[in-house]
């Protein structure tokens, strides 16, 4: 149980360290930096407690030196065990001096299982180490590093041994044994070690420096230095800037002169930072500053030079990084001016020793779910669950205070009671960054928060709990910032107005049919695969494809969607466009406002659609005809404001519970499309949408990942069935499109491949997302399903041909798109039926998972 915990505690940090730098290397160096503070701050507390327990027995200690002179051992004996009895010292609270070394055996041990048993760095390269999982053999099949560990960790021994005025031959000896055991072993574990000898090496120069006393290099500027320089670095970066951007873009790539103009307004806010904290009369005050300021720089230097990683800065434009980093530049600047010029500060005594600015994260964090999910919430809902989160951490820390207010300091209750709840909030987040699910997390939640309460505890003793408080709540401003401009929410990038090519063509045609139009049932079973991509993945459909083509369903083969997730995809398709949808524009397509749904009540049509609440979140109106559920009302929001609060309680956000929304049961919905279904009242248009439904999210597939597909699979096949048997007995002569809307990611992380570089992309991962199901039975006696259906987005295109009889739309098809961006996933993944990126680029989509 005990080597499950600490192995566990190794997975969480090496992973989320790996999910972060996206380099093994760094993640191994990070993983020794975080084990070697948790040690030290163990060790501290444990060296703590030793010294008050024997400073109970000063006095028996004091007695036993005066005892050196005595040399006859059976006397010397008699004494010591009489000053025992004296002092009630039992002979076992010697082991007690070896507790700071045996705290470090389990992590020794578990660190050297982790690692080297670590299959997922093979063949992973790091600076000049060819092979992580190897032995460096840098030169003439010599290992250096294990060389290099050794002499860092003799001479970390020697600073110590004189720091304590300790010679012993033990600084010597464990040095040449480590080397001898870990000389052939895998370079990762040896990267680790070596870093933990730096760091123990770096904390003993410390204390031999103040041991010492040696001066300390001191530089001294004044403010009109700080103001100048600065000012002068900044009126160079913009300039550079605006010329990489507008006269150099045809000389030089406007990647590298975003890079280039956003690395200089780095250096100047760092140079800001240092002058800051050298340059005025307020040193003390502004070097508190720079504790969080110094960091909030360093994570934007992190994000600026990742291809990719999983913060929502990664996801913006060019454009929207520089708008976003400039905003923190210029709050950079107005904190200093602020500390300057002695504006107002939030320094109001809120409750109990509790300022306004300590309340303001915890407020941050629901204000964030709210914006980030606005059709879950209206304006009541939206401030009650505000008030929910809020009240919490406050009742919390008035309870601390009440029972525990003498005993904990006002900064340890601020920590315990605002700062955990904080990241209890974002769990969701963080296990999506980690990678763990709901399931898997418990363990999870209780070492970040313990390493949260310590980490923030120890730093609370170095800068002020207030700046650790507006610390979080930039990052979180800065994190709510991106996935605001990413998700199109506060962006005024939206989608053209123009009507498309097919748009207007549709318009122009011919409007008086004949009055015996067949229904069109629309049947969307999300991320149903083909019989190709089935067969990859070794599940057995092909009872239910056969019943298909029993029934002369003609299938399109190797038809993939032009945007891998339900809205964008369904709202394309019902446009017949391949131009770009934000989640909210999607919704509104489909809440009735499509080419598909206008055309077809322009013609008669009743236009019918039974769907989960989660597909027409926040829509302004509906323009079908009939929506089932109806409208959402005042407490349907109570129920989805209820589910974001238990996707934050259980640590995950899952699909499941976005897509059970409403105030119906599963048996409800199916019958009321049934009923539809049933309806003679020809013609009819209907658009429903269930399952088998795609992985869980948490980016991480299970093992059981392709089983749990199968048992949903098994599921919307018998609904199929009875779908389909529903309509022919009622509307033979229909047409019913049957089809998927996106792949099933079953592979890779079963997610959106966060943590790939475009690389390592294979065509079997770019269709497991994008390709899906197509199959449409026609009337009799048709011409139009000679048109060969390429992506999802075509599939309306020989339909309106039909209605209308306008062969002339015929024309069009929209397989020459490019797919577009989505979370992770980068654009173009699949270019005119070719993949577009990766190991796999320029094979036909139809040559993949054959």
């Amino acid at each position: 149980m005990l080597a499950k915990i600490f192995l566990s505690l190794f997975d969480v940090i090496f992973n989320f360290l790996h999910s972060v730098f996206s380099s093994y290397g760094l993640a191994i160096i990070g993983l020794s930096i975080v084990i070697s503070i948790l040690l030290n701050l163990l060790q501290s507390v444990v060296n703590r407690g030793l010294n008050g327990f024997n400073s109970k027995y000063t006095d028996l200690f004091d007695s036993m030196n005066e005892m050196e002179h005595i040399h006859n051992n059976v006397e010397k004996h008699f004494y010591i065990k009489e000053l025992y009895k004296i002092h009630s010292y039992k002979n076992y609270y010697k082991l007690l001096d070896i507790l700071p070394v045996l705290i470090q055996i389990p992590f020794f041990i578990a660190a050297y299982v982790y690692l080297v048993e670590n299959a997922s760095m093979n063949g992973e390269a790091f600076l000049f180490l060819r092979d992580l999982s190897l032995q460096d053999q840098m030169y003439f099949n010599i290992n250096l590093l294990p060389i290099f560990m050794t002499i860092v960790n003799l001479f970390s021994g020697m600073v110590y041994s004189s720091n304590e005025n300790r010679k012993s031959i033990q600084f010597v000896i464990v040095p040449l044994i480590f080397l001898f055991f870990l000389y052939d072993k895998p370079s990762s574990i040896l990267l680790y070690w070596t870093m933990s000898n730096m760091i123990s090496l770096g904390l003993n120069l410390r204390k031999f420096c103040k041991n010492n006393k040696l001066p300390r290099l001191t530089i001294q500027w004044n403010s009109l230095a700080l103001l100048a320089g600065s000012n002068i670095i900044l009126l160079i970066s913009i300039i550079y800037w605006f010329l990489a951007r507008r006269v150099l873009s045809g000389s030089f790539s406007v990647s590298l002169s975003v890079n280039l103009a956003n690395w200089l307004a780095i250096l100047n806010a760092l140079a800001i930072l240092y002058l800051m904290n050298r340059g005025t009369d307020k040193a003390p005050k502004i070097k508190r500053i720079v504790g969080f300021t110094v960091f909030v720089a360093l994570i934007l230097i992190f994000i600026q030079i990742q291809h990719r990683c999983f913060f929502d800065f990664c996801k913006l434009s060019a454009k929207k990084k520089e708008a976003l980093f400039f905003f923190v530049y210029a709050l950079l600047l107005f904190t200093y001016l602020m500390e300057q010029i002695r504006l107002p500060r939030l320094n109001k005594k809120f409750i109990a020793g509790l300022d306004i600015k300590h309340v303001i994260p915890v407020i941050l964090v629901p204000l964030y779910y709210v914006l980030l999910n606005p059709g879950y919430f209206d304006l009541s809902s939206s401030i009650a669950f505000i008030i929910l989160l809020t009240v919490v951490p406050i009742v919390l820390y008035l309870a601390f205070q009440i029972f525990l207010g003498e005993k904990l300091k006002r900064e340890t209750s601020i920590i315990l009671c605002v700062l955990t709840p904080v990241v209890f909030y974002l769990m969701p987040l963080i296990n999506q960054l980690v990678g763990v699910r709901a399931e898997e997390s418990f363990l999870n939640l209780i070492v970040i928060l313990l390493i949260t309460i310590c980490f923030s505890i120890y730093i609370s003793r170095k800068i002020r709990i207030d700046y650790i408080v507006i610390f979080l709540s930039l990052v979180i401003l800065i994190n709510m910032g991106a996935s605001l401009l990413d998700k199109g929410r506060i962006s005024t990038e939206t989608a053209s107005e123009e009507v498309s090519p097919i748009g207007q063509s549709l318009s122009a045609v011919d409007k008086s049919l004949p009055d015996e139009r067949p229904s069109v049932y629309f049947l969307i079973y999300d991320a149903y695969a083909d019989p190709d991509m089935m067969n990859h993945y070794g599940v057995d459909n092909d009872k239910q494809f056969d019943y298909l083509k029993s029934l002369d369903f003609r299938f399109y083969t190797d038809v993939y969607t032009l945007f891998p997730a339900s809205l964008g995809s369904i709202a394309k398709a019902l446009n017949m466009t391949d131009q770009f949808y934000t989640d909210r524009e999607s919704r509104e397509v489909i809440s009735g406002k499509s080419l598909v749904d206008d055309y077809l009540q322009s013609v008669g049509y009743e236009t019918n659609y039974v769907l989960k609440e989660y597909y027409v979140l926040g829509t302004s109106s509906f323009d079908g005809n009939y929506i089932f559920p109806e409208r959402v009302d005042t407490e349907n929001y109570q129920n989805r404001m209820f589910s974001i609060a238990k996707s934050i309680v259980l640590g995950e956000f899952k699909f499941d519970d976005e897509v059970k929304l409403g105030n119906f049961t599963k048996e409800e919905w199916i019958a009321k499309k049934r009923e539809i279904m049933a309806s003679t009242n020809a013609p009819t248009f209907l658009y429903t949408h269930t399952g088998p439904g795609h992985s869980q999210n948490s980016g991480k597939c299970l093992s059981t990942e392709i089983d749990d597909y199968y048992e949903r699979l098994d599921v919307a096949n018998k609904e199929m069935t009875e779908d389909i048997e529903t309509i022919l007995e009622h509307n033979p002569n229909s047409i019913i499109i049957i089809a998927g809307d996106h792949g099933p990611y079953l592979k890779g992380d079963c997610t959106s491949l966060r943590n790939y570089k475009a690389d390592e992309i294979s065509g079997d991962l770019i269709r497991d997302r994008f390709g899906m199901f197509l199959a449409i039975k026609w009337p009799e006696n048709n011409k139009y399903n000679d048109y060969d259906v390429a992506v999802l987005q075509e599939a309306f295109i020989p339909v309106m041909a039909y209605i209308s009889r306008d062969e002339s739309l015929l024309k069009y098809n929209l397989r020459g798109s490019c797919t577009d961006k989505y979370d992770s996933l980068p654009a173009k993944m699949i270019e005119a039926g070719n993949i577009g990126l990766g190991k796999d680029k320029g094979t036909p989509v139809s040559q993949i998972m054959k």
